[in-house]
């Protein structure tokens, strides 16, 4: 394939360094093309187009930014671990991973590549760009699904090999609030609407750490690959961690929820809140309770996520208007955050 260069990715260094495994996995194999997929906040996603490679014709790589530590979120390695880990599990759908490549950071970043699983993967109350849903006849299914699934990922046995690929000590409410108190804190003032005021009405009303899971951390419908009203692959642990379970069940929820302030459409079939609790609850095995603050969390880390998008969005040679626009949702999330709490009084 001929050189190219996609967002600093130099498509023919990858290749060559996809060569030796490919040929490990099936002798005589070759990349015929690599494309940049738009996927994932702090690492290179590509699909790999092969010849001569038998049942795979496509792959997915995951490579680790350039010039900088793979560490936290970056380190794509310990991602690969995780998906290891589930696939060996059996429990949860996830690709499997084929190879890994440490390779010598910060300058040549690791990788790790998957097969190539077919199906769908949107985010429908956010994406305005696929107009079929609205009478999607599986829609349904796959919220379902989706939370059914992510019950059976918090009864993940927390052995040794759990705990050990985590590389750090699970995180409480409380953490997950400093992370995003800090997030805030970093962005223009402007940005900041009414933080500080829900950050203190969180603090104050901080929760006792629940049964710790292993979370997600990004779970949600746009999150997973779908084939017919079923979750055929849960994608993008780059955040993942251990944690109270109530962190990544109150996110999916938040974006199930049409009436919220960041959802662009509404759409008939998405189950009501009450049927996902219940799908996640019977596939977990035991009740939920003490949500509130959790809901309350997601809409203030909702917040200071687009706050943060805004931010960078200033800084860059060619701001995207769309992205600047965001910057209209902060406030009434932290307005929807504070009535949360001082209602649930």
């Amino acid at each position: 394939m001929g050189a190219v260069t996609t967002g600093g990715l130099d498509t023919t260094e990858l290749a060559g360094r996809l060569a030796p495994h490919l040929q490990a996995l099936r002798p005589g194999a070759a990349v015929r093309r690599l494309e940049r997929l738009p996927a994932g906040l702090s690492g290179i996603t590509c699909v790999a187009e092969l010849d001569n490679a038998a049942d795979l014709d496509r792959i997915i790589v995951k490579v680790a930014v350039a010039g900088v530590p793979p560490t936290k979120n970056r380190d794509v390695l310990r991602q690969a671990r995780m998906i290891e880990l589930l696939r060996a599990w059996g429990r949860v759908p996830v690709p499997s991973v084929l190879f890994t490549d440490a390779g010598t950071p910060p300058h040549v970043p690791p990788l790790y590549a998957t097969e190539f699983v077919t199906g769908e993967s949107t985010e429908p109350l956010d994406d305005e760009q696929v107009p079929d849903l609205p009478g999607h006849p599986e829609l349904r299914q796959r919220y379902l699904h989706a939370a059914a699934v992510l019950g059976t990922l918090h009864t993940m046995p927390l052995d040794h090999s759990v705990t050990t690929a985590s590389a750090g000590p699970a995180e409480s409410p409380g953490d997950e609030l400093g992370k995003w108190a800090r997030v805030f804190a970093a962005v223009p003032e402007d940005l900041r609407g009414g933080a500080a005021r829900c950050e203190e009405l969180l603090r104050q009303r901080i929760p006792d750490t629940g049964p710790v899971a292993v979370l997600h951390g990004d779970y949600r419908l746009g999150n997973t690959i779908c084939r017919g009203g079923a979750v055929a692959a849960v994608i993008d642990w780059e955040i993942w961690s251990l944690g109270d379970a109530r962190c990544d069940l109150a996110w999916l929820l938040h974006l199930s929820d049409s009436s919220s302030p960041t959802a662009r459409r509404t759409l008939a079939g998405v189950p009501t809140r009450a049927e996902m609790i219940t799908a996640y609850t019977s596939a977990r095995g035991v009740e939920v309770h003490g949500l509130g603050w959790f809901d309350a969390l997601v809409l203030y880390k909702r917040a200071a996520a687009t706050a943060l998008i805004v931010k960078h969005n200033r800084r860059s040679p060619a701001p995207d208007a769309r992205k600047e626009r965001a910057a209209e949702v902060i406030e009434p999330l932290l307005d929807a955050a504070a009535q949360a709490l001082t209602e649930s009084e």
